[in-house]
């Protein structure tokens, strides 16, 4: 169900903050601000202001793999299809693991 530890972390305390507010609704507690500071704490938001805005370095990604790609083929990989990009992509990163096997 979970693919990471801290998934699950993420939501075994987004459990116990749900079970202490039903406790504090319920008048059995009063203090439930430190468990949401607890889980605010566990949530990591990206940026998105600046140069190191998680916008900016996926298109910064992107760019770089458009001209690793462009290396390979006359084709202009911005006007390909996302089955011949891939494809393509695909074939570079088997080419080039089989280059590293044969220096080796």
């Amino acid at each position: 169900m979970f693919d990471t530890t801290e998934q699950l972390e993420y939501y075994v305390s987004l459990k116990k903050s749900l079970q202490e507010r039903l406790k504090y609704n319920l008048g059995e507690l009063n203090n439930f601000e430190s468990i949401d500071r607890h889980y605010l704490f566990l949530i990591k938001p990206d940026k998105f202001q600046g140069s190191e805005s998680a916008e900016i370095m996926i298109e910064k990604e992107f760019d770089y793999i458009v001209n690793m790609v462009s290396q390979h083929t006359n084709k202009d990989p911005k006007k390909m299809t996302v089955r011949e990009f891939y494809s393509l992509l695909e074939y570079i990163k088997k080419n080039g693991k089989r280059q590293k096997s044969d220096i080796v």
